[in-house]
């Protein structure tokens, strides 16, 4: 049993400290780096979170990372200063950096992701969080990243298992009747889809779930309808 807890993802990012999640469009990534920022800032543990889309040129990412930060030391000074928080607080300090896709992603990562991460897990108080889009993932991150065994890969899944469950949350939310029809579509497992049904349910004149066999149909449109107006 033992060995095989050594084997586990929980042991692999105690001692190397690199996670990379990757997931559909709308799974729920940049909400869940948002919520593990946000819940370790009130506990004072340090942290820093960074968006892809904002890595907007072929520059040194480092360079790109700094600037974001309104930093003028260099990034060595940024990661002893930011090692010695972490270990001085007693927690690892961590960078977390969403939508490596987003950007200019395509062209920054997958020549520079490797040392970054090196240079990253020289320092044994930092830890490092990457999310990428699924449809993206080959194109960006390199196989040296993708087939390295010290380096944690979780997929999220959204809400998958718990779609009911979810669903039952977004209605009470937006003050929707929960409906009764099974829940075979897998887009139900997608947070951004729910939130887009749910307003564009609510947005319509009955308020209810359709229902029947058409139910489904009907429920795409209110998702398309929703889409559409959020994109005008």
């Amino acid at each position: 049993i033992i060995l095989e807890d050594l084997a586990t993802r929980n042991i692999l990012l105690a001692n190397q400290g690199c996670l990379l999640i990757q997931g559909e469009a709308g799974c729920g990534k940049s909400h869940l780096l948002g919520d593990i920022a946000t819940q370790r800032m009130k506990e004072g543990r340090p942290t820093v979170l960074l968006l892809g889309q904002l890595f907007k040129s072929t520059e040194n990412c480092w360079k790109q990372l700094l600037e974001q930060l309104q930093l003028s030391c260099s990034k060595d000074e940024f990661l002893t200063s930011l090692n010695s928080v972490g270990q001085q607080t007693g927690s690892r300090a961590l960078i977390l950096i969403d939508a490596l896709n987003e950007g200019a992603g395509k062209q920054i990562w997958p020549d520079q992701l490797s040392g970054f991460i090196e240079e990253i897990s020289r320092y044994p108080f930092i830890g490092l969080t990457l999310t990428i889009r699924s449809s993206y993932y080959k194109a960006v991150i390199p196989d040296s990243i993708a087939n390295d065994p010290e380096i944690a890969h979780i997929t999220h899944q959204g809400f998958k298992g718990n779609e009911y469950e979810a669903l039952r949350l977004f209605c009470e939310h937006h003050h929707l009747h929960q409906p009764n029809f099974p829940i075979l579509a897998p887009e139900f497992a997608n947070p951004l889809f729910l939130q887009l049904i749910c307003e564009g349910v609510k947005a319509s004149n009955e308020k209810l779930f359709p229902q029947g066999f058409q139910g489904v149909s009907a429920i795409f449109n209110y998702y398309l309808k929703t889409v559409a107006v959020k994109l005008t």
